[in-house]
């Protein structure tokens, strides 16, 4: 097949979505199939076509030289009409791989693949979500969890909620792993008890491994951390993240903090001295797969 993926990796939408794209696309690239790449950011050994997303003209160029099999859209917010309008008429299928906290279901898509669980039973037949269904990188299902004693402390690429500095402020006599990214505001300085890392890529996943506990902003990091068996604490940062987060948490995966935001210091602090041991089920090396099989039946 001619595979097509659209998605964007910047300091406000972070980089799970170009994460789990990559990763489709290595494993397309594997079943020999052809893939080009469209959005702002090139990868290495792939075809790649820049486009913005506010000009249409961009993707009609791209679309009409490409001529895809598959258009897979992995967006932050729901697929802008004008896309179904640029292939209506062709015979392009199309796939929408809905992120941590996005729309579950679109219904002009051929194929929707949730990251997790909906809010509400899908009302259309080719919807499909939980843990069989999450594309992660392949790197993680190599690693062991060997916990020792510091936790995970994880916000986001642009630590929107400040999770780092309140986390810093609050568990001062907890030994910790402040993780950060280049784009992250507010990192507090490291300390006795606490370090700071700012791991490039893959080279998070070691540091996951050997963590005891999580403190995540909820996002795909939670999937990541949940195929480890790590007990997480998640909070998050809107309606739709929460969403997400309360799912996982029905799904003995997490605990999620009930409501956006952060709360004061002192209950922080009480929530992340709960116990909890993950039950759920969590996701196998075989997602991607399966979301592949999927594509190549359309």
């Amino acid at each position: 097949m001619k595979i097509a993926i659209l998605v964007y990796a910047n300091q406000e939408v972070g980089f799970g979505h170009w994460y789990r794209s990559i990763a489709l696309a290595n494993h397309a690239k594997q079943k020999e199939h052809l893939v080009w790449l469209i959005g702002n950011k090139m990868a290495r050994g792939y075809d790649y076509f820049q486009t913005r997303e506010d000009f249409p003209d961009d993707l009609y160029h791209i679309l009409h030289q490409v001529k895809p099999d598959v258009l897979v859209m992995d967006l932050q917010n729901k697929v802008p009409e004008h896309i179904y309008d640029i292939i209506d008429g062709t015979n392009t299928k199309t796939v929408v791989l809905n992120g941590v906290g996005y729309r579950n279901e679109d219904e002009r898509a051929d194929a929707t693949i949730v990251q997790g669980y909906p809010d509400a039973p899908p009302t259309q037949a080719n919807t499909f979500y939980g843990p069989e269904y999450v594309i992660l990188r392949q790197s993680i299902f190599n690693m062991k969890w060997t916990p020792l004693t510091s936790w995970f402390v994880w916000g986001g690429a642009r630590n929107k909620l400040d999770i780092l500095d309140r986390f810093h402020k609050s568990m001062k006599d907890e030994s910790a792993m402040i993780i950060a990214t280049n784009f992250a505001k507010n990192v507090p300085e490291p300390n006795t008890n606490h370090q700071v890392y700012i791991p490039e890529d893959e080279g998070i996943f070691p540091l996951m491994s050997i963590s005891k506990r999580a403190c995540i902003a909820m996002g795909m990091v939670a999937w990541e951390l949940a195929v480890l068996g790590v007990p997480i604490y998640a909070f998050s940062w809107s309606e739709g993240h929460l969403r997400f987060a309360k799912t996982m948490q029905e799904n003995g995966l997490l605990l999620a903090w009930d409501g956006i935001g952060l709360p004061p210091n002192e209950k922080i602090v009480g929530f992340l001295s709960r116990d909890f041991i993950p039950t759920g089920k969590r996701p196998d090396s075989k997602g991607v797969d399966r979301v592949l099989s999927i594509m190549e039946q359309l």
